[in-house]
């Protein structure tokens, strides 16, 4: 009879494990999308810094300087960025600096810390969009350690991805698992 007990208590103690794990595994499931997405509130700073990629992040960038958050405009990787969005808004020509050596997230970083050490500018708001934004984050807290520089993180919204329901759409799966392996990848190698 004790040993029908126990082995009663040891399934559902069993019952309970998998129970509690499978609701942990399925919230972080269901939360991997908005894990990924930093968005701080905009600061006036000395530059914005537009990561290249996908559509909006220009865009984005460029509200800000119109809005008044910064004067400078750094595009890292700019071949692949539409300056004229910049120009048609108004930003001068000569508050528009091309960084064009990056050819990777950890390549930003260093560029344009490397701009913004030669200039003697002392903040920026760095614009990626939401999904490659804590990647962009852990990078580039990484590479500016120790130089006393103020960052601000704006997400720029993506058409195409959805954070909340990221599973819904093959592009959005592929990024969400694209962007934790390359987090995993840089966290092991930074």
């Amino acid at each position: 009879m004790e040993k029908r007990s126990e082995k009663k208590s040891f399934i559902v103690k069993v019952f309970i494990i998998l129970f509690f794990f499978s609701v942990v595994i399925g919230f972080l499931f269901w939360k991997a999308g908005t894990f990924l997405v930093i968005h701080n509130s905009p600061i006036p700073s000395d530059a914005v810094i537009v990561l290249s990629g996908y559509d909006n992040r220009m865009e984005t960038g460029v509200s800000l300087i119109t809005a008044g958050y910064g004067e400078h405009l750094i595009l890292s990787d700019s071949n692949f960025l539409d300056v004229d969005i910049a120009i048609d808004a108004g930003i001068p020509e000569e508050n528009i600096i091309y960084e064009t050596l990056a050819d990777s997230t950890y390549e930003n970083a260093v560029f344009t810390k490397e701009i913004m050490l030669n200039l003697e500018f002392n903040s920026a708001i760095v614009v990626s969009s939401e999904f490659h934004m804590r990647r962009s984050k852990f990078i580039f807290e990484k590479v500016f350690q120790g130089t006393n520089m103020e960052l601000t993180y704006v997400s720029a919204q993506n058409s195409f991805f959805n954070a909340n329901q990221w599973w819904e759409n093959e592009f959005s799966r592929t990024i969400v698992f694209q962007e934790y392996i390359k987090l995993i990848g840089y966290w092991l190698k930074y």
